[in-house]
């Protein structure tokens, strides 16, 4: 009996189911059935690419590629991280004004609906997202954030389960890791 057993994936190219027989960290990283698809992606434009790692069966168009630690989707351009949010918008509504903010009326980190999508101010977003009741910063105190900081080096639990401890986003929990938010602590 193999280690490791027969896995079936999808190709991020042509969508056919492909074998997989390797270690879980190889599973993983393949994103192709064949050499042919890997080649045909890289030539994919951005807009196709971001569309194939969309699942439109729901209200909110969710994004099933890379996220960051907040749960916002990414792509990669060259040496560059996109916002998959804000390309989103862009291509459904043409380029957004310096200084302004890709916010969602559904809340939805991984959502990139362009109804869903609209441009706010720094300012608007936060109104946004206290009236969201998403303004958790006055929920913590100091030693929350200690705690928070601990848990996220030295235990097991993900940011959702941290998040969910203190009543908190685990995008929240972010800034408070890297001093985004709570700097003085």
């Amino acid at each position: 009996m193999s280690d490791n057993p027969i896995t079936f994936k999808t190709c991020f190219h042509c969508g056919s189911q492909f074998p997989i027989r390797t270690a879980k960290k190889d599973q993983q990283r393949r994103k192709y059935c064949c050499a042919a698809c890997y080649h045909r992606a890289s030539k994919t434009s951005l807009e196709e690419r971001l569309w194939m790692h969309v699942d439109k069966s729901g209200d909110c168009w969710e994004w099933n590629g890379a996220s960051s630690p907040a749960g916002y989707g990414q792509i990669r351009l060259g040496d560059k991280s996109l916002s998959v949010t804000r390309l989103s918008y862009e291509i459904a509504f043409g380029a957004i004004p310096d200084g302004m903010f890709v916010c969602h009326h559904c809340d939805n980190p991984p959502c990139v609906r362009p109804s869903h999508l609209f441009l706010g101010t720094q300012a608007d977003n936060m109104k946004d997202k206290a009236n969201k009741g998403r303004a958790s910063g006055q929920k913590l105190t100091a030693a929350d954030v200690r705690q928070i900081r601990h848990l996220v080096v030295a235990s097991d639990l993900s940011w959702g389960e941290i998040a969910e401890r203190f009543g908190i986003s685990s995008g929240y929990v972010y800034d408070v890791w890297i001093r985004k938010s709570w700097k003085g602590v």
